[in-house]
């Protein structure tokens, strides 16, 4: 038992390594971290008293994430990338230098491509999307490419079939479907969705409501009365602006006012469960404290509504520049995504003895990408890279690789992000750059924004194959499903594969 905990005092003190000095994590230090080709049966189970035989599934979503915005990350992080060879992609026009993959979950057991189509979206295998960095956006020249929005394609990964653009948990028919969260808490496990963007975004919404994914009111009104979900964490609160800072008055455009009233307990609303509100961010990082998840005499409670104090997203709507990563600094009442997953995991792993159901999602590194914020998009795919980690390692502490899986994917691509020069030459560009410095980078989507419409982003979502990693008792089972084979990326699935596993392993 001793060495065991000081294995893992060495496992937390190489991923605080890993941040603060940006070290490259090599398959070695892969394998001493617990991610190597063990055997179900040699990783040691660290549960405690909990049941041996929960199923666990983290599912950690970048959304816009494509395998280019992993390496504008690793490039800034580290001074390396993973998709930028020529070797490995013959297709680019020079070499971005040799292959290393740095973020840990890179080092996961699978790591997969994803087609990430809605109803109408041609497949795949048919836009020619090596042929030109065109292919692959709204602008192919040879054929019309329709692609996703976020509401479709969280509706894919939820529930298995694919459904129009702005629809959540919707068939085509406006027919409402089986979500996972509803697979989840019918097999009495618990459930939660966590998001650096506002509580109701489309993505985390995707797996838990029925709904049009432009009607707020309706989104947030499933999932403040949602009879099943434990957890709701995001932003959204009606009572700071986006930079930190109090308003004069709490804004109730969003959170009504007597479910706001309800919720510190001025009121009653009817139907409306106990949520108890977080949103100091001592209270964020209490819950998310090592061993709080274990039955030690440690108070938490059952269902939480994490509201962190911003009326946006987490860091990316505060003001100063957007093109430098860090230049502006963050809010310190603010808890970053990797401290919500952890307070989240920590609820769920005491709120049910069968396992759980969680969406864990990296909301503005779309955001960044629509608007062509380089900077802006480090920083949350950074985000994503650290709450990877962390969550790692609450597996680790508190679970193990046989109870639990976690998977790390995308919505869909945004922006067409290429090296620069991409979009005047019509090439493959590239990324390249050094570590602390913003690549060359640029966002190539071919498709002109509307002049009549000046508050349309100027960047859309993408027909590219996104990358998913995944480990734990999923990981073969979705490397399964990866039948088709892209030239570049090899084997890939559907994003209606991922709601099909991950439903199989639940119901099972």
């Amino acid at each position: 038992m001793l060495l065991c905990w000081h294995f893992l005092a060495f496992y937390d003190g190489v991923l605080t390594m890993l941040r603060s000095h940006r070290v490259l994590l090599t398959p070695m230090l892969a394998g001493v971290l617990g991610l190597s080709a063990l055997s179900a049966a040699a990783e040691p189970h660290r549960g405690g008293d909990r049941a041996s035989e929960e199923r666990n599934v983290i599912l950690i979503v970048g959304d816009g994430m494509g395998y280019n915005s992993v390496d504008l990350a690793s490039l800034y992080e580290h001074g390396t990338a993973a998709y930028q060879s020529q070797e490995d992609n013959a297709h680019l026009a020079a070499d971005g230098g040799p292959a290393r993959e740095s973020q840990l979950y890179q080092h996961f057991a699978t790591e997969v491509g994803v087609e990430t189509g809605y109803v109408f979206s041609p497949p795949y295998e048919s836009i020619d999307a090596w042929a030109s960095a065109r292919h692959v956006t709204r602008d192919n020249p040879d054929q019309e490419v329709l692609v996703t929005d976020s509401g479709a394609a969280a509706t894919a990964m939820s529930t298995g079939v694919r459904t129009r653009g702005g629809y959540l948990g919707w068939d085509r028919d406006e027919n409402p479907l089986q979500d996972m969260v509803d697979v989840a808490s019918t097999q009495g496990m618990a459930t939660g969705l966590v998001t650096s963007g506002r509580f109701w975004g489309d993505t985390t919404a995707g797996f838990a409501v029925h709904a049009e994914d432009d009607d707020s009111a309706e989104i947030i009104d499933q999932l403040l009365f949602h009879p099943d979900l434990d957890v709701i964490m995001g932003g959204g609160h009606p009572g700071f602006n986006n930079d930190g800072t109090p308003k004069p008055e709490p804004h109730h455009e969003y959170m009504p006012a007597d479910i706001w009233a309800a919720l510190h307990g001025e009121t009653t609303v009817d139907g409306l469960p106990d949520w108890t509100l977080v949103d100091e961010r001592d209270e964020f990082r209490a819950l998310a404290a090592p061993g709080t998840a274990k039955r030690r005499g440690v108070e938490v409670p059952e269902q939480v509504l994490g509201l962190a104090q911003t009326d946006g997203a987490l860091f990316h709507d505060r003001p100063g520049k957007t093109d430098v990563p860090f230049a502006e600094p963050m809010a310190d009442n603010i808890p970053p995504l990797d401290e919500m997953a952890l307070a989240n995991l920590n609820i769920l792993a005491r709120a049910s003895e069968t396992g759980f159901f969680t969406v864990i999602e990296a909301a503005t590194i779309d955001s960044a990408a629509h608007h062509g914020q380089l900077g802006r998009q480090i920083e949350a795919q950074v985000a994503l890279n650290h709450t990877a980690e962390a969550v790692a390692g609450w597996v680790r502490r508190n679970s193990s690789w046989q109870e639990t899986t976690v998977i790390v994917t995308s919505d869909h691509e945004t922006g067409n992000l290429w090296g620069s020069g991409t979009r005047e030459s019509g090439t493959f560009q590239p990324l390249t750059g050094n570590q602390n410095e913003v690549p060359a980078a640029e966002h190539a989507d071919f498709t002109e924004a509307d002049p009549a419409d000046p508050d349309q982003p100027p960047h859309y979502h993408t027909h590219q194959l996104v990358p998913l990693f995944a480990h734990g008792a999923l990981a073969d089972e979705l490397a399964a499903t990866a039948t088709s084979t892209d030239p570049v990326r090899g084997a890939y699935l559907h994003n209606t594969d991922i709601a099909t596993t991950i439903r199989d392993h639940l119901t099972e």
